[in-house]
């Protein structure tokens, strides 16, 4: 079908050419009325991303009815069907789509589809159809086709305004609302007005959240009904585990005919080295925790070099052990420093220290000091669990009782800090604040200029007041 052809629809002087009966033609045959679907169901569709499904729903319903609403969204479907699949089968052509755009202007929410089939056809123009307000689900996704990444966030908040369950927008919104620590947000926006269970990529943020906030059996759930079972292991055994929780784990991360995926085999020598195990190196990729964990299954015979190019605190720890392994001593004040200068206030780290002094014959006396210098709100808001894929407690399995037992000492234990530092008197100001919502903008505040305290932001979540379903910022 041809531009040419389409222009003798036209529909009256001066109006653009009416492609709807070209466009009815050039799909075929009406379906049975039982294969077309609701309007709200090819609406949900399109919600949800599943734009294969709702173009085929939509052709459907254009043939069959030919509403005004099934017109529209069939262009929207057609505008964000990825360009590869526009060229091998997608809603329309490229032709009839840019027919069924220009017949639609002036038409009342109509601007946001045209926008996009504009946008998705190259044209950098397509901003304009806008205006200056509304229709931020269409500016979001031209922002994303750019690549403009703070336009795409601050359009993804009016999206939510106009439309609770775009999931895209979800999906935005509560990836932000985690790399800035606001969980209870994240946690909200993850429900996206009632879609989010059936979209796995908010599951996967819904229980990135609750696991983050301390909310473990509900994050295992969510991580089990988005099908990530390696995630929902983790939680099994480095959270309250029993025996029936760690069978559940090894189940989950048993090797199949194929072997074990490196996600899983990471998971299962950290238990293994946690539970005195049966240690398996098989099937570990090249990734930093891939790395430490073969470096602790055989500290002996690690490759020092290969670790000393891993950064972090997590990294340097396990440099340590390696070195005390080897016998190196100076070595594992070198990895100890390195350590102490990434996390400063880390429990982990400072009770690594005191353990692996304790090992070496070290100056144990000067790690206690330093720990008991420590600010006790600092230490606290950065916590103890580290990342789920390099835990804590595999690489410092030590305990303040069972270094105590060792060598006693009143510095030997959790509380025992007692020092102050600018942090710490930054995340004193805020707890005093009275007002909730505005205790918890004191929290995010601190937060921006000083990110990894993961026991902060466990806080702001549990004293953080009830949040809304949507961003209060006009669309």
């Amino acid at each position: 079908m041809t531009l040419v052809l389409l222009a003798l629809l036209a529909c009256g002087p001066g109006a653009p050419p009416d492609p709807r009966p070209a466009i009815v033609r050039d799909l075929g045959a009406a379906p049975p009325p039982a294969s077309v679907p609701a309007p709200s169901a090819v609406e949900e569709r399109v919600l949800l991303g599943q734009i294969a499904a709702a173009c085929a729903g939509l052709r459907a319903r254009v043939v069959a009815e030919g509403l005004d609403e099934d017109w529209r969204m069939l262009l929207l479907a057609a505008a964000r069907v990825p360009a590869q699949a526009r060229t091998t089968g997608g809603c329309l052509t490229d032709a009839l789509g840019s027919a069924l755009a220009t017949w639609g202007e002036g038409k009342p929410r109509w601007r946001g589809p045209r926008a996009e089939w504009k946008a998705a056809l190259g044209d950098g123009d397509a901003l304009a159809i806008l205006g200056e307000r509304g229709d931020d689900a269409a500016r979001l996704r031209i922002a994303l086709a750019k690549g403009d990444g703070d336009a795409a966030r601050f359009a993804a908040e009016g999206a939510l305004v106009e439309e609770p369950r775009d999931v895209l927008a979800c999906r935005i919104v509560g990836l932000a609302a985690l790399a800035e620590g606001d969980l209870a947000w994240a946690i909200e926006t993850s429900a996206c007005g009632g879609l989010g269970p059936r979209a796995p990529e908010l599951l996967r943020i819904r229980a990135e959240a609750l696991d983050r906030a301390g909310e473990f059996e509900a994050a295992a759930a969510a991580y089990a009904a988005a099908g990530l079972d390696v995630h929902r292991a983790a939680i099994l055994y480095q959270e309250s585990p029993t025996p029936e929780r760690l069978a559940e784990a090894a189940h989950l991360l048993a090797p199949d005919a194929t072997g074990r995926p490196p996600p899983a085999a990471l998971h299962g020598l950290w238990m293994a080295l946690l539970y005195s195990g049966e240690p398996s190196t098989a099937g570990l990729d090249a990734s930093v925790p891939a790395g430490l964990a073969r470096a602790m299954a055989s500290a002996g015979g690690a490759d020092v070099t290969a670790l000393a190019a891993l950064p972090g605190a997590q990294a340097a720890v396990v440099r340590a052990r390696v070195a005390a392994a080897q016998g190196d001593r100076l070595g594992v004040e070198d990895a100890l420093a390195d350590a102490l200068t990434a996390e400063p206030a880390g429990e982990p780290v400072h009770r690594a220290r005191v353990a692996i002094r304790l090992l070496v014959g070290g100056d144990v006396g000067g790690a206690l000091a330093d720990w008991a210098a420590q600010d006790p709100d600092h230490v606290a808001a950065v916590g103890t669990r580290g990342s789920r894929d390099m835990p804590w407690a595999a690489l410092v399995p030590e305990t303040w009782g069972e270094l105590a037992a060792r060598r006693p000492d009143p510095r030997m234990r959790s509380d025992a800090p007692s020092g102050a530092d600018a942090i710490g008197s930054q995340i004193r100001t805020a707890r005093a604040i009275s007002e909730a919502g505005a205790r918890s903008d004191a929290f995010s505040a601190v937060l921006r200029v000083h990110p990894g305290l993961d026991g902060l932001v466990l806080e702001r979540y549990q004293s953080a007041p009830s949040v809304a379903s949507v961003s209060d910022r006009d669309p």
